[in-house]
């Protein structure tokens, strides 16, 4: 049987409003998903308990995302993108006091200290 570190992901899109909906490529198994975001540019990221995962508009492969500096203990809980460049993701767990941001569609990623921690 499969770690709690692997999982299939399944990942559909909709050009139609949700009326037919098309598999894309499926997500590295390695990692449990824990938020998945597509930006204005159609890049889609995927948080994971292992780190960040993208797959670029277009492409039928999955990457691993570069996380400046090694990512957190635990991964990331959330991810979000706000344009077709720039997004944020969340550790899983809050205690790491940071925030990370891309500015180049998910590819590199940088944690940012949030103050008092």
């Amino acid at each position: 049987s499969p770690s709690v570190s692997t999982q299939q992901k399944f990942v559909y899109s909709s050009k139609n409003g949700g009326v037919s909906w098309e598999q894309m490529a499926t997500a590295p198994a390695a990692g449990v998903a824990y938020g998945l975001a597509a930006s204005p540019s159609e890049n889609m990221v995927l948080a994971t308990n292992q780190g960040i995962d993208l797959l670029p508009a277009g492409e039928l492969t999955w990457r691993t995302a570069n996380l400046r500096g090694g990512g957190p203990a635990g991964g990331f809980g959330y991810i979000g993108m706000t344009t077709g460049d720039q997004g944020i993701a969340l550790p899983a767990d809050p205690s790491a006091g940071t925030v990370w941001f891309t500015f180049d569609g998910g590819q590199r990623w940088t944690a940012s200290r949030l103050n008092g921690s």
